[in-house]
Protein backbone atom coordinates (compact mmCIF):
# COMPACT_ATOMS: atom_id res chain seq x y z
CA UNK A 1 0.00 0.00 0.00
CA UNK A 2 2.86 2.34 0.82
CA UNK A 3 4.97 1.37 -2.17
CA UNK A 4 4.41 4.62 -4.06
CA UNK A 5 4.85 6.78 -0.98
CA UNK A 6 8.54 5.93 -0.86
CA UNK A 7 9.21 6.21 -4.58
CA UNK A 8 6.61 8.26 -6.36
CA UNK A 9 7.51 7.28 -9.90
CA UNK A 10 9.96 4.45 -10.54
CA UNK A 11 9.09 3.17 -14.02
CA UNK A 12 12.62 4.20 -14.98
CA UNK A 13 15.23 4.19 -12.24
CA UNK A 14 16.72 7.45 -13.46
CA UNK A 15 13.38 9.30 -13.53
CA UNK A 16 12.50 9.90 -9.90
CA UNK A 17 10.59 12.76 -8.32
CA UNK A 18 12.78 13.99 -5.49
CA UNK A 19 10.41 16.54 -3.89
CA UNK A 20 7.53 14.03 -3.61
CA UNK A 21 9.88 11.40 -2.22
CA UNK A 22 11.18 13.81 0.43
CA UNK A 23 7.67 14.75 1.56
CA UNK A 24 6.62 11.11 1.64
CA UNK A 25 9.60 10.03 3.73
CA UNK A 26 8.67 12.42 6.53
CA UNK A 27 5.25 10.82 6.81
CA UNK A 28 6.26 7.22 6.17
CA UNK A 29 8.96 7.10 8.84
CA UNK A 30 7.15 8.99 11.57
CA UNK A 31 6.49 5.84 13.65
CA UNK A 32 7.33 2.13 13.84
CA UNK A 33 4.15 0.91 12.19
CA UNK A 34 4.35 3.08 9.07
CA UNK A 35 8.11 2.55 8.76
CA UNK A 36 7.69 -1.23 8.79
CA UNK A 37 4.92 -0.96 6.21
CA UNK A 38 7.17 1.18 4.02
CA UNK A 39 9.94 -1.39 4.19
CA UNK A 40 7.49 -3.93 2.79
CA UNK A 41 7.68 -1.89 -0.41
CA UNK A 42 11.11 -3.38 -1.09
CA UNK A 43 9.61 -6.85 -1.26
CA UNK A 44 6.63 -5.62 -3.26
CA UNK A 45 8.96 -4.37 -5.97
CA UNK A 46 11.23 -7.42 -5.83
CA UNK A 47 8.20 -9.66 -6.40
CA UNK A 48 6.71 -7.52 -9.15
CA UNK A 49 5.34 -9.98 -11.77
CA UNK A 50 7.69 -8.64 -14.46
CA UNK A 51 10.60 -8.19 -12.12
CA UNK A 52 13.79 -9.98 -11.13
CA UNK A 53 12.02 -12.96 -9.55
CA UNK A 54 8.42 -12.24 -10.56
CA UNK A 55 6.03 -14.84 -11.89
CA UNK A 56 5.99 -13.75 -15.54
CA UNK A 57 9.74 -14.14 -16.20
CA UNK A 58 11.26 -15.57 -13.03
CA UNK A 59 15.02 -15.63 -12.66
CA UNK A 60 14.92 -19.42 -12.37
CA UNK A 61 13.42 -19.57 -15.87
CA UNK A 62 15.50 -16.98 -17.69
CA UNK A 63 18.77 -18.36 -16.30
CA UNK A 64 17.56 -21.88 -17.04
CA UNK A 65 17.22 -20.87 -20.69
CA UNK A 66 20.67 -19.28 -20.70
CA UNK A 67 22.24 -22.46 -19.32
CA UNK A 68 21.74 -26.04 -20.54
CA UNK A 69 18.71 -26.72 -18.35
CA UNK A 70 15.65 -25.57 -20.28
CA UNK A 71 14.15 -25.35 -23.76
CA UNK A 72 11.64 -22.66 -24.65
CA UNK A 73 8.76 -23.87 -26.81
CA UNK A 74 6.79 -20.63 -27.09
CA UNK A 75 8.79 -19.33 -30.04
CA UNK A 76 8.44 -15.81 -28.64
CA UNK A 77 11.43 -13.74 -29.84
CA UNK A 78 12.40 -12.49 -26.37
CA UNK A 79 12.53 -16.07 -25.04
CA UNK A 80 14.28 -17.45 -28.13
CA UNK A 81 17.03 -14.90 -27.59
CA UNK A 82 17.61 -16.25 -24.09
CA UNK A 83 17.46 -19.85 -25.23
CA UNK A 84 20.03 -19.32 -27.99
CA UNK A 85 22.12 -16.87 -25.94
CA UNK A 86 21.75 -14.45 -28.86
CA UNK A 87 20.34 -11.50 -26.95
CA UNK A 88 19.70 -7.98 -28.16
CA UNK A 89 19.87 -4.82 -26.07
CA UNK A 90 16.20 -4.17 -26.81
CA UNK A 91 15.02 -7.44 -25.20
CA UNK A 92 12.12 -6.58 -22.88
CA UNK A 93 13.02 -9.26 -20.33
CA UNK A 94 16.57 -7.94 -20.01
CA UNK A 95 15.12 -4.49 -19.41
CA UNK A 96 12.74 -5.91 -16.80
CA UNK A 97 15.58 -7.58 -14.88
CA UNK A 98 17.66 -4.40 -14.88
CA UNK A 99 14.91 -1.92 -14.07
CA UNK A 100 13.30 -4.07 -11.39
CA UNK A 101 16.61 -4.62 -9.61
CA UNK A 102 17.25 -0.88 -9.58
CA UNK A 103 13.72 -0.07 -8.49
CA UNK A 104 14.24 -2.45 -5.57
CA UNK A 105 17.62 -0.84 -4.80
CA UNK A 106 15.93 2.55 -4.82
CA UNK A 107 13.39 1.27 -2.29
CA UNK A 108 16.21 -0.09 -0.13
CA UNK A 109 18.07 3.22 -0.31
CA UNK A 110 14.89 5.04 0.67
CA UNK A 111 14.41 2.78 3.69
CA UNK A 112 18.03 3.28 4.78
CA UNK A 113 17.74 7.05 4.48
CA UNK A 114 14.35 7.14 6.16
CA UNK A 115 15.45 4.94 9.05
CA UNK A 116 18.62 6.98 9.58
CA UNK A 117 16.85 10.32 9.51
CA UNK A 118 13.73 9.49 11.49
CA UNK A 119 13.42 10.44 15.14
CA UNK A 120 10.03 8.80 15.47
CA UNK A 121 10.95 5.12 15.25
CA UNK A 122 12.40 2.93 17.98
CA UNK A 123 16.06 1.88 17.93
CA UNK A 124 15.01 -1.77 17.58
CA UNK A 125 12.92 -1.11 14.48
CA UNK A 126 15.59 1.19 13.05
CA UNK A 127 18.19 -1.57 13.39
CA UNK A 128 15.93 -4.18 11.82
CA UNK A 129 14.97 -2.00 8.86
CA UNK A 130 18.56 -0.99 8.19
CA UNK A 131 19.62 -4.63 8.24
CA UNK A 132 16.81 -5.74 5.93
CA UNK A 133 17.39 -2.90 3.47
CA UNK A 134 21.13 -3.56 3.27
CA UNK A 135 20.48 -7.24 2.69
CA UNK A 136 17.97 -6.53 -0.08
CA UNK A 137 20.33 -4.04 -1.73
CA UNK A 138 23.18 -6.56 -1.61
CA UNK A 139 20.93 -9.30 -3.02
CA UNK A 140 19.98 -7.14 -6.02
CA UNK A 141 23.55 -6.03 -6.68
CA UNK A 142 24.73 -9.65 -6.50
CA UNK A 143 22.49 -10.58 -9.41
CA UNK A 144 23.14 -7.37 -11.33
CA UNK A 145 26.92 -7.77 -11.21
CA UNK A 146 26.79 -11.45 -12.12
CA UNK A 147 24.36 -10.94 -14.99
CA UNK A 148 25.67 -7.66 -16.43
CA UNK A 149 29.24 -7.22 -15.15
CA UNK A 150 30.14 -3.57 -14.46
CA UNK A 151 26.91 -1.83 -13.41
CA UNK A 152 25.86 1.49 -11.94
CA UNK A 153 26.31 1.79 -8.18
CA UNK A 154 24.09 3.99 -6.09
CA UNK A 155 23.40 4.20 -2.39
CA UNK A 156 21.19 7.28 -2.51
CA UNK A 157 17.73 8.40 -3.63
CA UNK A 158 19.10 11.66 -5.08
CA UNK A 159 17.57 11.80 -8.53
CA UNK A 160 20.27 14.13 -9.88
CA UNK A 161 23.12 11.72 -9.25
CA UNK A 162 21.03 8.67 -10.15
CA UNK A 163 20.19 10.16 -13.54
CA UNK A 164 23.87 10.35 -14.49
CA UNK A 165 25.32 7.20 -12.97
CA UNK A 166 28.40 5.68 -14.52
CA UNK A 167 29.22 1.99 -14.42
CA UNK A 168 31.35 0.78 -11.52
CA UNK A 169 33.86 -2.03 -11.91
CA UNK A 170 32.83 -5.49 -10.72
CA UNK A 171 35.30 -5.24 -7.83
CA UNK A 172 33.63 -2.05 -6.62
CA UNK A 173 30.16 -3.59 -6.76
CA UNK A 174 31.36 -6.61 -4.79
CA UNK A 175 32.92 -4.26 -2.25
CA UNK A 176 29.51 -2.68 -1.68
CA UNK A 177 27.81 -6.08 -1.50
CA UNK A 178 30.28 -7.32 1.12
CA UNK A 179 29.98 -4.13 3.16
CA UNK A 180 26.17 -4.29 3.12
CA UNK A 181 26.08 -7.96 4.13
CA UNK A 182 28.59 -7.53 6.94
CA UNK A 183 26.49 -4.63 8.25
CA UNK A 184 23.29 -6.64 7.87
CA UNK A 185 24.73 -9.61 9.74
CA UNK A 186 25.60 -7.29 12.64
CA UNK A 187 22.31 -5.39 12.61
CA UNK A 188 19.91 -8.31 12.29
CA UNK A 189 18.84 -10.70 15.00
CA UNK A 190 19.03 -14.47 14.80
CA UNK A 191 15.30 -14.57 15.38
CA UNK A 192 12.70 -14.53 12.62
CA UNK A 193 9.52 -12.48 12.77
CA UNK A 194 6.19 -13.99 13.76
CA UNK A 195 5.44 -14.31 10.03
CA UNK A 196 8.12 -16.97 9.60
CA UNK A 197 11.29 -16.96 7.53
CA UNK A 198 10.04 -14.31 5.13
CA UNK A 199 12.35 -11.52 6.29
CA UNK A 200 16.16 -11.83 6.45
CA UNK A 201 17.83 -12.53 9.77
CA UNK A 202 21.50 -12.59 10.75
CA UNK A 203 22.05 -16.02 9.23
CA UNK A 204 20.45 -15.07 5.91
CA UNK A 205 22.98 -12.24 5.58
CA UNK A 206 25.82 -14.59 6.54
CA UNK A 207 24.61 -17.24 4.09
CA UNK A 208 24.61 -14.79 1.17
CA UNK A 209 27.99 -13.53 2.34
CA UNK A 210 29.31 -17.11 2.17
CA UNK A 211 28.16 -17.28 -1.45
CA UNK A 212 29.81 -13.95 -2.23
CA UNK A 213 33.12 -15.10 -0.74
CA UNK A 214 32.95 -18.31 -2.77
CA UNK A 215 32.42 -16.31 -5.96
CA UNK A 216 35.37 -14.09 -5.01
CA UNK A 217 37.48 -17.20 -4.37
CA UNK A 218 38.09 -16.12 -0.77
CA UNK A 219 37.77 -19.66 0.45
CA UNK A 220 38.71 -19.25 4.11
CA UNK A 221 36.06 -16.56 4.51
CA UNK A 222 33.53 -18.66 2.58
CA UNK A 223 34.14 -21.64 4.85
CA UNK A 224 33.94 -19.51 7.99
CA UNK A 225 30.65 -17.90 6.94
CA UNK A 226 29.18 -21.28 5.97
CA UNK A 227 30.32 -22.70 9.32
CA UNK A 228 28.42 -19.98 11.19
CA UNK A 229 25.14 -20.85 9.51
CA UNK A 230 25.54 -24.62 9.59
CA UNK A 231 26.67 -24.68 13.22
CA UNK A 232 23.94 -22.29 14.40
CA UNK A 233 21.70 -25.32 14.96
CA UNK A 234 18.70 -23.48 13.52
CA UNK A 235 18.57 -25.41 10.26
CA UNK A 236 18.51 -29.06 9.23
CA UNK A 237 18.38 -30.71 5.83
CA UNK A 238 14.86 -31.89 5.07
CA UNK A 239 15.01 -35.67 4.89
CA UNK A 240 12.07 -35.76 2.48
CA UNK A 241 12.72 -33.93 -0.79
CA UNK A 242 9.02 -33.08 -1.00
CA UNK A 243 9.39 -30.90 2.10
CA UNK A 244 12.34 -28.78 0.99
CA UNK A 245 10.23 -26.02 -0.55
CA UNK A 246 7.37 -25.99 1.94
CA UNK A 247 6.86 -22.74 3.84
CA UNK A 248 9.18 -22.52 6.85
CA UNK A 249 10.85 -25.85 6.12
CA UNK A 250 13.71 -26.87 8.41
CA UNK A 251 16.12 -26.30 5.52
CA UNK A 252 15.14 -22.83 4.36
CA UNK A 253 17.12 -19.85 5.58
CA UNK A 254 15.17 -17.17 3.73
CA UNK A 255 11.90 -17.30 1.79
CA UNK A 256 9.72 -14.68 0.15
CA UNK A 257 5.99 -14.72 0.67
CA UNK A 258 3.67 -13.42 -2.02
CA UNK A 259 2.74 -9.87 -1.02
CA UNK A 260 0.33 -9.16 -3.87
CA UNK A 261 -3.34 -10.13 -3.45
CA UNK A 262 -2.93 -13.11 -5.75
CA UNK A 263 -3.87 -16.76 -5.41
CA UNK A 264 -0.50 -17.79 -6.84
CA UNK A 265 1.88 -18.66 -3.99
CA UNK A 266 5.30 -18.63 -5.72
CA UNK A 267 6.62 -17.26 -8.99
CA UNK A 268 8.46 -20.48 -9.79
CA UNK A 269 5.54 -22.77 -8.97
CA UNK A 270 3.11 -20.67 -10.96
CA UNK A 271 5.35 -20.28 -13.97
CA UNK A 272 6.77 -23.78 -14.28
CA UNK A 273 3.56 -25.70 -13.63
CA UNK A 274 1.46 -23.52 -15.94
CA UNK A 275 4.12 -23.49 -18.66
CA UNK A 276 4.58 -27.26 -18.31
CA UNK A 277 0.85 -27.80 -18.67
CA UNK A 278 0.74 -25.63 -21.79
CA UNK A 279 3.84 -27.32 -23.25
CA UNK A 280 5.69 -24.00 -23.42
CA UNK A 281 8.88 -25.18 -21.70
CA UNK A 282 10.76 -28.42 -21.25
CA UNK A 283 13.85 -29.60 -19.44
CA UNK A 284 16.53 -30.50 -21.98
CA UNK A 285 16.92 -34.24 -22.56
CA UNK A 286 20.69 -33.86 -22.16
CA UNK A 287 20.13 -32.58 -18.64
CA UNK A 288 17.57 -35.24 -17.71
CA UNK A 289 19.81 -38.01 -19.01
CA UNK A 290 22.67 -36.77 -16.85
CA UNK A 291 21.05 -37.75 -13.54
CA UNK A 292 22.62 -40.76 -11.84
CA UNK A 293 20.43 -43.86 -11.49
CA UNK A 294 18.24 -43.74 -8.36
CA UNK A 295 18.69 -39.99 -7.89
CA UNK A 296 15.46 -39.12 -6.11
CA UNK A 297 15.65 -35.52 -7.26
CA UNK A 298 14.73 -36.70 -10.75
CA UNK A 299 11.60 -38.49 -9.57
CA UNK A 300 10.62 -35.85 -6.98
CA UNK A 301 11.58 -32.52 -8.53
CA UNK A 302 10.69 -33.25 -12.17
CA UNK A 303 7.22 -33.86 -13.60
CA UNK A 304 5.36 -34.14 -16.91
CA UNK A 305 1.78 -33.80 -18.10
CA UNK A 306 2.26 -35.83 -21.27
CA UNK A 307 5.14 -38.19 -20.46
CA UNK A 308 7.26 -36.52 -23.14
CA UNK A 309 7.94 -32.96 -22.05
CA UNK A 310 9.28 -32.62 -18.50
CA UNK A 311 9.34 -29.48 -16.37
CA UNK A 312 10.79 -28.42 -12.97
CA UNK A 313 8.49 -29.50 -10.14
CA UNK A 314 10.26 -28.36 -7.01
CA UNK A 315 7.22 -26.27 -6.13
CA UNK A 316 4.05 -28.34 -6.21
CA UNK A 317 1.37 -25.66 -5.84
CA UNK A 318 0.04 -23.63 -8.76
CA UNK A 319 -2.73 -21.74 -6.98
CA UNK A 320 -4.27 -21.48 -3.53
CA UNK A 321 -7.94 -20.73 -2.97
CA UNK A 322 -7.57 -20.27 0.78
CA UNK A 323 -5.54 -17.06 0.49
CA UNK A 324 -3.30 -16.07 2.21
CA UNK A 325 -2.51 -19.50 3.68
CA UNK A 326 0.14 -20.39 1.12
CA UNK A 327 1.75 -23.79 1.71
CA UNK A 328 4.90 -22.73 -0.18
CA UNK A 329 7.08 -19.65 -0.26
CA UNK A 330 9.80 -18.81 -2.77
CA UNK A 331 13.05 -20.08 -1.24
CA UNK A 332 15.98 -17.69 -1.75
CA UNK A 333 18.52 -19.36 0.54
CA UNK A 334 18.66 -22.88 1.95
CA UNK A 335 21.02 -25.03 3.97
CA UNK A 336 22.03 -27.38 1.14
CA UNK A 337 23.83 -24.49 -0.54
CA UNK A 338 25.90 -23.82 2.59
CA UNK A 339 27.08 -27.43 2.71
CA UNK A 340 28.14 -27.29 -0.94
CA UNK A 341 29.78 -23.90 -0.48
CA UNK A 342 31.77 -25.34 2.41
CA UNK A 343 32.60 -28.46 0.42
CA UNK A 344 34.02 -26.36 -2.41
CA UNK A 345 35.92 -24.10 -0.02
CA UNK A 346 37.34 -27.08 1.86
CA UNK A 347 38.50 -28.65 -1.40
CA UNK A 348 40.34 -25.48 -2.36
CA UNK A 349 41.89 -25.32 1.12
CA UNK A 350 43.12 -28.92 0.99
CA UNK A 351 40.56 -30.48 3.35
CA UNK A 352 39.37 -33.19 1.00
CA UNK A 353 37.88 -35.41 3.70
CA UNK A 354 35.82 -32.53 5.07
CA UNK A 355 34.67 -31.70 1.55
CA UNK A 356 33.58 -35.30 0.97
CA UNK A 357 31.63 -35.28 4.22
CA UNK A 358 29.65 -32.21 3.20
CA UNK A 359 29.14 -33.46 -0.34
CA UNK A 360 27.91 -36.85 0.85
CA UNK A 361 25.26 -35.28 3.08
CA UNK A 362 23.59 -33.87 -0.03
CA UNK A 363 24.08 -37.07 -2.00
CA UNK A 364 22.62 -39.26 0.74
CA UNK A 365 19.53 -37.06 0.95
CA UNK A 366 19.06 -37.65 -2.78
CA UNK A 367 19.37 -41.42 -2.32
CA UNK A 368 22.90 -41.65 -3.74
CA UNK A 369 25.98 -43.41 -2.34
CA UNK A 370 29.17 -41.70 -1.19
CA UNK A 371 31.12 -39.86 -3.85
CA UNK A 372 33.88 -41.83 -5.54
CA UNK A 373 35.99 -38.69 -6.04
CA UNK A 374 39.45 -39.40 -4.65
CA UNK A 375 41.47 -36.25 -5.32
CA UNK A 376 40.97 -32.49 -5.49
CA UNK A 377 40.34 -32.38 -9.24
CA UNK A 378 37.71 -35.11 -9.07
CA UNK A 379 36.13 -33.48 -6.02
CA UNK A 380 35.74 -30.15 -7.82
CA UNK A 381 33.97 -31.91 -10.67
CA UNK A 382 31.77 -33.86 -8.24
CA UNK A 383 30.79 -30.69 -6.39
CA UNK A 384 29.97 -28.90 -9.66
CA UNK A 385 27.75 -31.83 -10.68
CA UNK A 386 26.06 -31.95 -7.30
CA UNK A 387 25.26 -28.25 -7.51
CA UNK A 388 23.91 -28.83 -11.01
CA UNK A 389 21.36 -31.40 -9.87
CA UNK A 390 20.58 -29.91 -6.46
CA UNK A 391 19.92 -26.38 -7.72
CA UNK A 392 18.59 -26.90 -11.24
CA UNK A 393 16.14 -24.19 -12.31
CA UNK A 394 16.54 -22.52 -8.93
CA UNK A 395 17.50 -18.85 -8.61
CA UNK A 396 19.97 -18.97 -11.51
CA UNK A 397 22.54 -21.16 -9.75
CA UNK A 398 23.60 -23.23 -12.76
CA UNK A 399 24.05 -20.27 -15.12
CA UNK A 400 26.11 -18.39 -12.53
CA UNK A 401 28.17 -21.51 -11.75
CA UNK A 402 29.03 -21.99 -15.41
CA UNK A 403 30.22 -18.39 -15.57
CA UNK A 404 32.22 -18.22 -12.35
CA UNK A 405 33.88 -21.60 -12.97
CA UNK A 406 34.85 -20.62 -16.51
CA UNK A 407 32.85 -23.54 -17.88
CA UNK A 408 30.25 -21.73 -19.98
CA UNK A 409 31.96 -22.06 -23.36
CA UNK A 410 32.94 -25.70 -22.77
CA UNK A 411 29.38 -26.68 -21.82
CA UNK A 412 27.32 -24.42 -24.06
CA UNK A 413 29.59 -24.01 -27.09
CA UNK A 414 28.75 -27.43 -28.50
CA UNK A 415 25.08 -27.23 -27.52
CA UNK A 416 24.21 -23.79 -28.88
CA UNK A 417 25.47 -22.96 -32.39
CA UNK A 418 25.23 -19.18 -31.85
CA UNK A 419 27.20 -19.24 -28.61
CA UNK A 420 30.03 -16.69 -28.21
CA UNK A 421 32.31 -16.38 -25.15
CA UNK A 422 31.06 -12.80 -24.67
CA UNK A 423 27.55 -14.20 -24.09
CA UNK A 424 28.42 -14.74 -20.42
CA UNK A 425 27.10 -11.20 -19.83
CA UNK A 426 23.70 -9.79 -20.71
CA UNK A 427 23.55 -6.54 -22.69
CA UNK A 428 22.92 -3.28 -20.89
CA UNK A 429 19.32 -2.41 -21.88
CA UNK A 430 19.19 -0.06 -24.85
CA UNK A 431 16.49 2.06 -23.22
CA UNK A 432 18.69 2.68 -20.18
CA UNK A 433 21.68 3.67 -22.29
CA UNK A 434 19.57 6.11 -24.29
CA UNK A 435 18.31 7.66 -21.05
CA UNK A 436 21.78 7.78 -19.52
CA UNK A 437 24.73 7.84 -21.98
CA UNK A 438 27.09 7.51 -19.01
CA UNK A 439 26.30 3.79 -19.04
CA UNK A 440 28.18 3.50 -22.34
CA UNK A 441 30.13 1.47 -23.45
CA UNK A 442 27.89 -1.49 -24.08
CA UNK A 443 29.05 -4.97 -23.02
CA UNK A 444 31.25 -6.75 -25.53
CA UNK A 445 29.43 -8.57 -28.31
CA UNK A 446 26.30 -6.38 -28.39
Amino acid sequence: MLLTTVAASCEDFVQLDLPDSQLSAKVVFENDETAIAAATGMYNVLLDPRGLIGELNPLSYTCGLLSEELLDRTGKPEYVEFNTNDLTASNSIVLGIWSNAYRTIYEANAVIEGAHNSSGISSEVRQQLLGEAKFVRAFCYFYLVNLFGDVALTTTTDYRSNAQLKRTLVSGIYGQIESDLVDASELLSEEYSSLGKVRPNKHAATALLARVYLYLEEYEKAQSAADQVIESGLYQLSENLNNVFLANSSESILELSQVYPYIYPTADGTFFILSGFKGEIALRSEFLNSFQPNDQRLSTWVSSFDGVNFYPYKYKVFLVLDEPNFPENLVLLRLAELYLIRAEARTELGDEEGAKSDLNLIRHRAGLPDTDANDATALKTAIENERRFEFFCEMGHRWLDLKRMGRATAVLGALKPQWKPSDVLLPIPEKEMLSNPNLIPQNEGY
